[in-house]
């Protein structure tokens, strides 16, 4: 796949290859930007081998948002699960921390190195904290 296919969204998929986005690629940065990203990886990184489908990181990442704003309504979960099938999850993918398959709807943490899954468990317990 050539970059301008990457960029163009034309893909989901991380590449299968591990190949994250290395700390001088602007994409890192860019995926990590998100409040809701990073709780998404850490969802994914509390357990690695467990691939979950957008439904569910939906239903958490909801249930989750709610705990700071009120009650979570059925508007709100569709919210969150349509912003991540078009534009959390290929974000998350093009970066290579995740791979998305958008047939399925499956989502799997691909590898990613210890300082980066370390900033993402740091940053999601520092918000907790606030």
């Amino acid at each position: 796949m050539t970059d301008p296919e990457k960029r163009s969204g034309q893909t989901c998929s991380g590449g299968g290859s591990g190949d994250v986005a290395g700390l001088a690629d602007d994409r890192l940065y860019r995926a990590l930007a998100s409040t809701r990203r990073r709780r998404l990886l850490y969802v994914l990184l509390a357990d690695p081998d467990h691939d979950r489908t957008v439904e569910e990181l939906a239903a958490i990442l909801t249930g989750w948002e709610a705990t700071t704003g009120g009650m979570a309504t059925p508007d709100d979960y569709n919210d969150v699960r349509i912003g991540l099938r078009h534009a959390d999850l290929p974000i998350l993918a093009d970066s290579g921390l995740i791979d998305f398959d958008p047939e399925t709807g499956t989502v799997t943490l691909e590898p990613i190195p210890e300082p980066v899954a370390a900033l993402v468990r740091d940053a999601v317990a520092d918000r907790r904290d606030q």
